[in-house]
């Protein structure tokens, strides 16, 4: 994410389990590549990897992490990320760094972390739930939301005075948000839950019946669709509740 002004995000997380009081030591695991699969596109996309130029994005491409998928006007991609995600979909005009897809171990002690930039443009995602010692990000221009168990969007854009705003939505579990706003202000920290969303301009506010049906169809029909393709995704946890808290840190 290229910083707005100069500040840094710093991550805290604090994590709470129903009905567990202890852990037991984490043993290392051997860390795998996750990957992005292309399974659904709309119009026409691009991608690059590090260091390369731009080439068209074909329908069941397998994307590494770090490479960065742009969406054409009127064109949408959807990704399926598999223990990362599962579901990725790409707006129209979209700019998306896939910058971290990693996961090792099993059950209780897997560690799953996923990061995704979202340069510009918008994003719809169903996170599977993870664990305490797993993380999924997104970054914007303006900030950062911490994900986990949860169906969202987020669009990023420049505004008429050409300065990014970023709007949040969280429309089944918790999202944390840290964002500084297009004049890079004061660190606004909130917590989202179901049927919420944020802008910094406007703070939190409920989200209407009809944006939440509308996303419920779309992620409904990609799963749908994703599993069709891909199979039942053998997920390494199943656990309670979380509790995530990010505290933003300006750097000086």
């Amino acid at each position: 994410m290229k910083q707005n002004g100069n500040f840094k995000m710093l991550f805290a997380a604090t994590l709470a389990f129903a009905g567990i009081a202890m852990f037991g030591p984490l043993q290392a695991q051997e860390v795998k590549q996750g990957e992005a699969k292309v399974f659904k596109i709309k119009g026409s996309a691009q991608f690059s990897v590090p260091g390369g130029t731009l080439a068209p994005l074909r329908d069941r491409a397998r994307l590494k992490p770090g490479t960065t998928i742009v969406t054409g006007t009127d064109s949408t991609v959807d990704l399926f990320l598999g223990v990362n995600g599962p579901i990725l979909h790409l707006g129209p005009a979209t700019t998306v760094s896939l910058d971290v897809l990693t996961f090792s171990g099993s059950g209780d002690d897997a560690i799953i972390e996923t990061k995704i930039n979202l340069e510009d443009g918008e994003v719809f995602g169903s996170v599977h739930k993870i664990a305490a010692t797993s993380k999924y990000e997104v970054k914007t221009p303006t900030g950062v939301a911490g994900i986990r168990g949860t169906n969202y969007h987020h669009k990023t854009r420049k505004n008429a005075a050409g300065k990014w705003e970023t709007r949040y939505e969280c429309f089944d579990g918790v999202i944390v948000v840290a964002d500084v706003g297009p004049d890079n202000g004061a660190v606004q920290s909130v917590v989202l839950n179901s049927a919420q969303g944020f802008t910094y301009l406007q703070g939190v506010f409920n989200l209407t019946d009809a944006e939440v049906n509308a996303f419920e169809q779309l992620i409904s029909e990609l799963i749908e669709l994703a599993l069709e393709l891909f199979g039942p995704i053998d997920f390494p946890v199943g656990i309670g509740p979380i509790i995530v808290h990010i505290s933003p840190i300006r750097e000086h």
